[in-house]
């Protein structure tokens, strides 16, 4: 049995993360241990992966913990994987040195279009990727990103995260009562856009609908501040995240994905197999598994008249939308399903553990 070790900042709500666990529960038990090693202690998914692996915590406790590769290192020595799996940037960085230096085959997914990690972080990622490591991308948008950014020589496989359909597909149907149910699900940062979809429901008030917003982050006191400015405590509510997010869809009749860009989009793939009407932005990975006018709409990122527009449009032409939805769910159900990604990470696996 191959011992594969995971290597990722925290267990939190977040795509990466989700990965980890459906690869970690979906994955052959008689071929593969996994264990998942963290630096924080934020470990709200944790409970998700019941006994298919052991998660360790080696605390970094601040930015200049200069032991903390040693301890990392000596951790691995322990553990003495036959491969190392690297997600997000911390985990990414920290793992792909310590792995180095135990001479432990290392595999990083990108997992997004990181425009805000700065200069510094771009270059240090170029200086730490060796023509020994293995790479995968979550989408083509960032496979190209990988290759142009991080200036990648070596191959990089291209493979599209899975949901667990059974999560989503048998969700109520959509039944498109007024006032018209509205959902945004992310971290609550610029980089997802929820300002922007804000600003098209505002102009849009003589139309019936409701908004919940799902999510944590550095910019919910500015969402907050815009919705009481313009009077919308009454249409805009706020929730905390939680790992069942198909609980939000359920009530939901129109999922927005207003971000400024986007590696792939998990909870858009979600939306689509729940049934739900997506309008999401022209942008990353999102043009990858939406199809516009066939399987949901795309829209302008950044332009609030566009987001606007399309709003309207829904809301006059709902049997064309219930044409989506159902050519939506069809394609989620073809192509999102967990087993097809678990195979191809399989494969990976086996090329690289000899």
């Amino acid at each position: 049995m191959k011992h594969i070790v995971h290597i990722i900042p925290a267990l939190g709500y977040g795509g990466a993360e989700r990965l980890v666990i459906d690869l970690i529960n979906h994955s052959d038990s008689d071929k593969y241990r996994f264990t998942v090693v963290v630096f924080f202690d934020n470990l709200p998914m944790k409970s998700l992966l019941g006994k298919k692996a052991e998660v360790i915590l080696v605390e970094k406790k601040s930015k200049l913990d200069f032991s903390f590769l040693n301890r990392l290192e000596k951790k691995l020595a322990e553990l003495k994987p036959d491969l190392v799996h690297g997600h997000l940037f911390a985990g990414d960085f920290w793992g792909r040195l310590a792995a180095h230096r135990l001479d432990i085959p290392f595999l990083s997914t990108e997992h997004n279009l990181n425009h805000d990690d700065g200069l510094l972080k771009n270059f240090v990622k170029r200086v730490v990727s060796s023509k020994q490591d293995y790479y995968v991308a979550c989408s083509l948008a960032v496979s190209d990103y990988m290759q142009s950014v991080y200036k990648i020589k070596n191959e990089i496989a291209v493979i599209y995260n899975g949901i667990d359909l059974n999560r989503f597909t048998n969700l109520p149907t959509v039944v498109w009562q007024e006032p018209l149910k509205f959902l945004m699900v992310g971290r609550l940062v610029k980089q997802k856009g929820q300002i922007i979809a804000l600003r098209a429901l505002n102009n849009l008030k003589t139309f019936p609908w409701q908004l919940t917003i799902v999510g944590a982050g550095i910019e919910k006191k500015h969402l907050l501040n815009f919705v009481r400015k313009n009077h919308l405590l009454d249409r805009v509510i706020f929730v905390e995240p939680l790992a069942q997010v198909e609980k939000y869809f359920s009530p939901t009749d129109v999922f927005l994905m207003p971000s400024i860009w986007e590696g792939l989009g998990v909870v858009v793939m979600e939306a689509m197999a729940s049934g739900r009407l997506v309008l999401s932005s022209k942008t990353g990975g999102l043009m990858e598994i939406v199809q516009d006018k066939e399987t949901g709409y795309l829209v302008a990122p950044k332009n609030i008249s566009d987001w606007e527009n399309k709003i309207k449009y829904i809301f006059e032409n709902k049997n064309e939308c219930q044409s989506l939805i159902a050519n939506a769910k069809r394609y989620a159900k073809e192509n999102f399903g967990i087993k097809n990604m678990v195979e191809k990470y399989d494969k990976i696996y086996s090329m690289i553990i000899k």
